[in-house]
């Protein structure tokens, strides 16, 4: 997943997961969905069905917590 690596690499580590600041490194929706080669709605469906799954979690506006397996 991107999103896991993006969090690898640039995301704080804690003991739940990586907590990369979205608007730091400036991903909205729609540059996750460029970089992807998706839409921007595809990208949101699949987050937001990550976030019921407990796979991520907001944690602030602007942050996300993208969980440890």
């Amino acid at each position: 997943m991107l999103l896991r690596w993006i969090g690898s690499r640039f995301g704080q580590l804690n003991s739940k997961g990586y907590r990369p600041s979205l608007k730091d490194m400036n991903l909205t929706h729609k540059s996750l969905a460029d970089i992807c080669g998706l839409t921007r709605v595809t990208v949101t469906k699949n987050l937001n069905r990550y976030k019921a799954l407990g796979l991520l979690q907001r944690v602030s506006e602007v942050d996300l917590l993208i969980q440890i397996e």
